[in-house]
């Protein structure tokens, strides 16, 4: 996740959950990160702390083994008394408890990247909210999709950070040579149940040594509408969807049956 998109979402979701946050102040918790990134993790932690949050663990949830390297030291100048952990993992199969010692302890989880809108809306209802959310919180950023607003998902894939994440990732697979065009698309996608969902697509064009040309996929993510969203949501009875925080890069929110409070 691109810097300047990963700060942009972490103050957007920070400032409209400061209020709802300083009720979490009550009791010590739990912190599992779902994807760390510098900028934004040390946005969220420092704004928890000024609402009096005490995080008495924090665990970084990331697939990346990598991930420590950078993260680390980030995590021990924002909190130098807390224990750390590192879960190198999907977030699909990452489960809250193995980390636990004590199975009561309030928990917040966080997923605010572009994890979830990768998957078909099948696979990623079974996340592991379930299992981590029992008288826990979670924040999730899932912006809901509107034709009205496409000239915003173009605007985002189109800053300079994104297009420069796409093309390192080409340099990673393709090589540094072959030139490329950045290109982006919106396209309509039948799902597995043959429900549409329009999805995001950021790929380079380039042409290969017998001339033919090519396009590197480099990020897509799917755009659920609200409609999608809350329906896939609540499709397995892991959660029930009771709003939204608008405008567009604001978090969702949905409960769980036994959970504590969700943002």
């Amino acid at each position: 996740m691109c810097p300047w998109t990963a700060r942009h979402c972490a103050m957007r979701c920070a400032s409209s959950a400061n209020t709802s946050l300083r009720n979490l102040a009550a009791r010590p918790l739990v912190y599992a990160e779902l994807g760390p990134e510098p900028v934004k993790t040390r946005y969220i932690i420092e704004n928890l702390l000024n609402c009096d949050v005490r995080i008495e663990r924090y665990i970084a949830v990331d697939i990346n083994p990598a991930s420590q390297t950078h993260m680390r030291p980030v995590l021990k100048d924002i909190l130098p008394d807390t224990p750390i952990d590192f879960a190198v993992t999907s977030f699909g199969q990452f489960r809250l408890d193995q980390f636990l010692d004590k199975q009561n302890a309030p928990t917040l989880i966080t997923m605010l990247g572009f994890q979830e809108g990768n998957d078909d809306p099948h696979i990623y209802v079974g996340l592991a909210f379930p299992d981590c959310a029992r008288g826990g919180s979670v924040v999730v950023r899932s912006p809901a999709f509107k034709r009205a607003q496409c000239g915003a998902n173009f605007r985002i894939y189109a800053h300079p950070l994104m297009q420069r994440f796409s093309r390192i990732a080409f340099e990673q697979f393709i090589g540094q040579k072959p030139p490329s065009l950045n290109r982006f698309f919106l396209l309509p996608v039948t799902l597995i149940d043959n429900s549409i969902i329009y999805t995001a697509i950021l790929c380079e064009e380039f042409i290969d040594t017998n001339r033919d040309r090519y396009l590197f996929v480099s990020n897509f993510c799917l755009k659920p509408n609200r409609q999608q969203y809350q329906y896939y949501r609540q499709r397995g009875g892991f959660s029930q969807s009771f709003g939204k925080i608008p405008p567009m890069m604001k978090p969702s929110c949905f409960s769980f049956p036994d959970a504590g409070r969700v943002y």
